[in-house]
């Protein structure tokens, strides 16, 4: 699926040619015991008859074939229809507009929980401006949560959602091919389309200079996402990306040059001071100055997230549906 951990829910599949040769040893094996226990000829044809039917159905023969994909396509509605409890209890009863993402007519996206990503959708949501959006987004709780194989990057982007329509923001899931990744998109009155990640606990990759130096780990996990198609999937925090670089790609770009330039003095500091217990007084100096360059930049450009890829295609999805 295009979800990492999740599942998509298919209702139509082929039967697979070992399947369809174990069916076929059943239908003899119950015709001879039928013949053995009946000694009855109309019994055995008729159980013949009607075993060779439900075979011509399995293996695709018309006319049983047709009854079969009937009978399927009832069982296949009944199932979109009955109501499934949500995986998250984030929100507001289910409204007309609120359900499952379906990728198509009999395929959806769950968790990793194989429960199925429900939207609750409020009608009375409206477009944030991006200093509400970004209020939200610091308050709000679920970068915090634990990423684990049954609370996946789907889940994240689904409590985002629901909780952003709780407050009254209008809110979309977002699906991200290439990448297998799941975000969530806002359209500010002031920024235009937002996207955001707030995926956490170890998910995205970030980087540390080095064990003892805090440069580089962040303390949330809510962040811009830099969403354009043949590029790479790029993150800054939050708070970087307002005060410093916007929400265009080409400020994703300065980000990266930003970040270059924080590696080439981190490896000069580091190459000037390895092995070293002691340095002349001058060199102590320069030393300090260069150190507390480092520092700025590194509050400037905020934790390193690396890159998760190139992004094919996205799918933003609005609201849900039953």
């Amino acid at each position: 699926m295009i979800e990492e951990g999740g599942t998509i829910y298919g209702l139509s599949q082929s039967a697979s040619p070992v399947f369809l040769f174990s069916i076929l040893v059943l239908i003899i094996v119950a015709i001879a015991l039928l013949s053995w226990l009946c000694r009855s000829k109309f019994a055995v044809v008729f159980c013949s008859l009607f075993a060779i039917a439900i075979f011509c159905a399995i293996v695709g023969i018309s006319p049983s074939c047709g009854m079969k994909n009937t009978a399927t396509s009832a069982i296949a509605n009944w199932w979109k229809q009955t109501p499934i409890p949500p995986s998250q209890t984030i929100g507001p009863s289910p409204k007309s507009n609120s359900g499952r993402v379906w990728l198509n007519s009999h395929s959806y996206v769950a968790g990793g929980d194989r429960s199925p990503i429900i939207l609750y959708d409020n009608p009375n949501a409206s477009n944030p401006t991006m200093n509400q959006l970004a209020n939200f987004l610091r308050n709000d709780k679920t970068d915090l949560e634990a990423y684990t194989p049954t609370h996946v990057c789907g889940d994240f982007a689904e409590e985002v959602h629901n909780r952003a329509e709780q407050q009254g923001i209008e809110a979309a899931f977002v699906i991200l091919a290439g990448v297998n990744h799941a975000i969530n998109a806002f359209q500010t009155t002031d920024a235009g389309l937002i996207f955001v990640d707030c995926t956490g606990g170890y998910k995205i990759p970030y980087i540390r200079t080095s064990p003892s130096n805090p440069f580089g780990s962040p303390t949330s996990w809510d962040k811009i996402a830099y969403v354009q198609k043949g590029k790479p999937l790029g993150m800054i925090s939050l708070d970087a990306a307002v005060n410093y670089y916007g929400f265009s790609y080409s400020g994703y770009e300065r980000w990266k040059t930003d970040k270059m330039l924080f590696d080439a003095k981190v490896n000069s500091y580091k190459n000037q001071v390895r092995g070293r217990y002691s340095v002349p007084q001058n060199e102590y100096y320069q030393l300090q100055m260069q150190f507390q360059e480092i520092s700025q930049l590194a509050g400037r450009i905020g934790p390193l997230w690396g890159e998760m890829g190139t992004v094919q295609s996205g799918q933003i999805f609005w609201e849900g549906h039953d």
